[in-house]
């Protein structure tokens, strides 16, 4: 064989390579968080209000997870007029989850977990009291074993591998 065909090989090859690599870049399916983004980021300065407020109160909003029931209690003390959560999925917005936001005589909620892929997720709780608006948000993992981690427990998850490096 001479160099010409080596040459001619090397370059179908490399043609095959680049084809193979173009056909799989089209099948990734590539969501933005949102489809109505910029207009969410022009709404962000009232988030961040509601932040703020939120931050403020005297009794702050907890989020536990209750093993036995594999669900998330959220507690707010300060109760709510109304509100919702959402259960935002990052990789995948088919998955995310809103329910309206119903506390009981003690100002908890249990969100079931049952139907949630494992994964990271993060919740999101917007609600009112009065006339003034209230946002608390929190990442949480659902790991292959079926076990929650909360913010806190991913946060140290993530110092030890810092420290780590």
């Amino acid at each position: 064989m001479n160099w010409g065909y080596k040459i001619m090989f090397v370059y179908l090859g490399f043609v095959a390579f680049i084809l193979t690599l173009v056909f799989f870049s089209y099948s990734i399916n590539i969501d933005l968080v949102a489809k109505d983004y910029y207009k969410q980021e022009l709404a962000y300065e009232k988030e961040i209000d509601k932040i703020r407020n939120t931050q403020a109160l005297s009794h702050q909003p907890e989020l536990s997870y209750h093993a036995e029931n594999h669900a998330l209690i959220l507690t707010l003390n300060n109760r709510a007029d109304k509100g919702s959560i959402l259960l935002f999925r990052p990789s995948d917005k088919r998955k995310d989850i809103q329910i309206p936001l119903v506390l009981d005589n003690q100002g908890r909620q249990v969100i079931p977990l049952q139907t949630l892929a494992q994964g990271l997720w993060r919740i999101k709780v917007d609600w009112t009291l009065g006339n003034k608006g209230y946002f608390l948000e929190q990442k949480f993992a659902i790991t292959p074993q079926g076990k929650v981690k909360l913010q806190a427990e991913l946060l140290k998850e993530e110092q030890a591998k810092k420290q780590k490096r």
